[in-house]
């Protein structure tokens, strides 16, 4: 983890003697990312970041068997007070600010009053952007069982089936391959394959059959949809939104511009007599489905070797249906490698 906490000092401003990841009653994903822990919750606890890769934990007693022997554990408010104050020996202390709540800010200031805090959650995104193997290892695994699982969706799509029955089922198929849904799997048949971000419900199968869901192992997530269609109106709109999806993969490598990628996705469809994509192209993924960048319109994403991120055109046809296929690639030196093949 030392490499990664140094990654993270490299993109800071200048001046940071110490970078604080702290977690309230919802967990900081980059505490996760510079501790590497897989088990946990982590609530109420903090990581203390160094320049020269040092790393020290606080945590409370509920986490102590999770965290590594060399974690200092609290056992009440006061201890975790007289820890803060021992370990954050700093003039300007970085804080992820998109993510530190504001009460913790404030108790943090009034600890130490005349600390400056830095704002370096531009670092944290950056150093995570790019993956390293161990990572990467854990994101092939996860998009592997996501690829597993979506081979079994044809069987699941049965006469009368409803969408709360296959998502059951998609639950249920990560868990037997050790693996969380990274997101609530979305199926929606018919009309409402035509909402990108349907909350699935009862409807009886009718087509388009839109599948979207992603499996996280190892705390790492994959993300992937797959729609199945009826009509010949369908299949075309299917055979359009995968060659675009095609398109766009060839074109992608390092050094292009992601907003660049899915203009040209965009004109594609239009040229085709479709609407423009609504949502980005596509998206990082992590530690978090939405892992801090996205490949849309207007995004400044550059991409570097060791990025992963999802590639996800679509055809929403406002109230009939819709079609979406994504798959989750990791760029490589001369290219990408789709992981959800």
């Amino acid at each position: 983890m030392k490499k990664r906490v140094k990654t993270i000092f490299a993109h800071a401003p200048d001046g940071v003697d110490a970078i604080l990841i702290m977690n309230g009653s919802f967990p900081d994903p980059a505490f996760f990312y510079v501790t590497g822990y897989r088990n946990g919750l982590f609530e109420r606890s903090a990581a203390i970041l160094y320049p020269d890769g040092g790393i020290e934990v606080i945590c409370p007693e509920l986490e102590a068997t999770a965290a590594d022997p060399d974690a200092h554990v609290y056992h009440d408010r006061e201890e975790k007070r007289d820890l803060f104050e021992e370990l954050l020996a700093a003039d300007t202390i970085g804080v992820n600010a998109s993510m530190i709540s504001h009460r913790d800010a404030n108790w943090l200031q009034e600890l130490h009053p005349n600390v400056s805090l830095v704002d370096v959650s531009d670092a944290i995104r950056q150093a995570r952007m790019v993956k390293d193997g161990e990572e990467i290892a854990a994101i092939r695994r996860a998009c592997n069982i996501a690829a597993e699982v979506a081979d079994m969706l044809p069987g699941l799509l049965e006469e009368d089936v409803s969408e709360s029955q296959v998502l059951a089922e998609v639950q249920y198929a990560l868990a037997q391959r050790g693996a969380t849904p990274s997101f609530p799997p979305i199926v929606a048949f018919g009309r409402h394959s035509s909402l990108p971000h349907y909350t699935t419900g009862e409807a009886a199968l009718a087509w388009p059959a839109l599948v979207d869901f992603g499996a996280r192992y190892h705390r790492y997530c994959s993300d992937v949809t797959r729609t199945f269609v009826g009509s010949d109106e369908q299949k075309e709109a299917h055979g359009a939104v995968r060659e675009a999806q095609l398109h766009a993969l060839d074109m992608m490598e390092p050094g292009v511009r992601a907003r660049d990628v899915h203009a040209m996705v965009d004109d594609f469809f239009v040229g085709r007599g479709y609407p423009s994509l609504p949502h980005s192209l596509g998206h990082s993924i992590g530690l978090e489905v939405h892992d801090g960048v996205s490949l849309g319109r207007d995004s400044d994403l550059v991409l570097r070797e060791g990025m992963v991120v999802t590639v996800e055109p679509g055809v929403y046809l406002d109230g009939r249906w819709g079609v979406r296929v994504e798959d989750d690639v990791l760029v490589t030196a001369d290219g990408v490698d789709v992981l959800t093949r």
